[in-house]
C-alpha cells in the first residue's frame, strides 16, 4: 500500500490505504409505499457523497403508493446514476436485495435502509478503504440520532442476549473503551442499515438467506457466512448516518 498513516488521538491510527483502484459502487434502497423516507434518504446520498463512481437502484417492492410510483417514474429515463427496478410481488426484504443485487453494476455493493441518512461526504471512501483490502469482506457504519448519539455500531454475538451493539447511548465523539468508539476495528457482524460487501463474494455465499432470515438478523447471517469463508467484517467510525439502529426482537 501507498499508504498514509495519521493520528487525530493518542495512541490511535487512522490509516488511508490509497488504493489505486476507484470502483463502482452500487447503492441499494428499498421502495415499499414509504415514499418521505425515501426521498429523504436519496436526497442525503445526492448531496453527501463525495465519491462519485456510485450508482443508486432503487428497487420497489409492490408498491400501491400512487404518488410513490409517480415519483419513481420521474426519476426514471434521466442517466444511469439513479436506477428504478420494480417487482411484479411482493417480496421479503432479503429477497428483494437478493434481485437488485443481481442487476448492479458495481464491483461493490452497498445495502442501505430507507430510513438511513448519509451525514458525512467521505462516507463511501470510508468504506472503500477497508472493503477494497483483500482480507476484508464486509463493511459497516456508525449509525446515531439526530442528537450526534450512537445508536448502534460494531455488533457482537451474545451481548445483551443474541446479539447486541456496544457504544449504544455515547456521544459519536466519545472515544469509548480503549478509544474503541473512534477507530475502525473486526467485530461479529455489522448492520445492514449500511453495509458494504463485494458483489463477488455476496454472490459467492449465496446473497441474503430467503429462506430463514426473510425479514430480520440476515445481515448478522451474512456477516457470519463471509466469516466461514474466511474474511473480515469491519466496522469505521469514518462513515456516519442517521438511523434509529434498533435491533430486531431475536
Amino acid at each position: 500500500y501507498r499508504s498514509q498513516v495519521t493520528s487525530t488521538l493518542p495512541q490511535t491510527w487512522q490509516i488511508d490505504y490509497q488504493h489505486a483502484q476507484r470502483p463502482m459502487v452500487s447503492i441499494i434502497l428499498q421502495s415499499q409505499d414509504n415514499l418521505e423516507h425515501l426521498q429523504s434518504a436519496l436526497v442525503s446520498v445526492l448531496q453527501r457523497t463525495r465519491y462519485q463512481q456510485h450508482e443508486v437502484l432503487i428497487v420497489d417492492n409492490h408498491s400501491q403508493s400512487p404518488e410513490l410510483s409517480e415519483w419513481l417514474s420521474s426519476l426514471e429515463g434521466k442517466g444511469e446514476r439513479i436506477r428504478v427496478l420494480r417487482s411484479g410481488q411482493r417480496l421479503s426484504g432479503s429477497a428483494l436485495y437478493n434481485v437488485a443485487s443481481a442487476e448492479a453494476k458495481g464491483e461493490y455493493l452497498v445495502l442501505l435502509s430507507a430510513e438511513a441518512q448519509v451525514c458525512n461526504a467521505n462516507w463511501l471512501d470510508a468504506m472503500l478503504n477497508q472493503a477494497q483490502r483483500p482480507e476484508v469482506g464486509i463493511v459497516g457504519a456508525k449509525l446515531m440520532d439526530i442528537r450526534g448519539v450512537t445508536t448502534q455500531a460494531g455488533l457482537v454475538l451474545g451481548l445483551g442476549g443474541d446479539i447486541g451493539s456496544v457504544f449504544v447511548g455515547e456521544s459519536k465523539d466519545a472515544e469509548g473503551y480503549l478509544k474503541g468508539h473512534q477507530v475502525e476495528q473486526n467485530y461479529s457482524a455489522v448492520s445492514g442499515a449500511c453495509l458494504m460487501v463485494r458483489k463477488d463474494l455476496f454472490e459467492a455465499v449465496g446473497g441474503l438467506d430467503e429462506e430463514h432470515f426473510d425479514e430480520a438478523f440476515a445481515d448478522v447471517d451474512l456477516c457470519l457466512k463471509v466469516a466461514d469463508a474466511g474474511y473480515l467484517t469491519v466496522w469505521t467510525p469514518q462513515a456516519q448516518l442517521l438511523h434509529s439502529g434498533v435491533l430486531p426482537e431475536a
